[in-house]
């Protein structure tokens, strides 16, 4: 049984950009994530040895900070490879980056990437 794991809104403060202001001082991303998972034998086992640890990514995801970013596009690649590395359990990703507030007028600017596991 195909199922999702997602984590919503994961708020990271690094640096991120092209022009020298974003370069100098940290950004705010949020970033989201959903993974396909076969649940079948999780769903028997009732043992998060069976299913993916999303605290394990959560926390990967989260050292992401201490990099620095050109392009949001990097980032999600980034974030996509984190969940692939992590577990093989894991089947397909969709991951989204967005940059609340970064222009007048505009809520968020983002990315998002969908892979399945190669």
């Amino acid at each position: 049984m195909i199922g999702k794991i997602f984590i919503k809104d994961l708020l990271l403060r690094l640096t991120i950009g092209i022009d020298d202001q974003e370069k100098t001082s940290k950004t705010e991303e949020l970033i989201n994530v959903t993974l396909w998972v076969d649940f079948k034998k999780a769903l028997e086992t009732d043992s998060v040895e069976d299913s993916v640890n999303y605290a394990t990514i959560y926390e990967k995801i989260l050292e992401l900070q201490e990099k620095e970013f050109n392009l949001q596009e990097t980032l999600v690649k980034r974030v996509i490879d984190i969940c692939f590395e992590t577990d093989k359990k894991i089947l397909k990703v969709k991951a989204s980056t967005e940059k609340p507030h970064i222009l007048k007028y505009i809520k968020s600017v983002g990315v998002e990437l969908e892979v399945e596991r190669p």
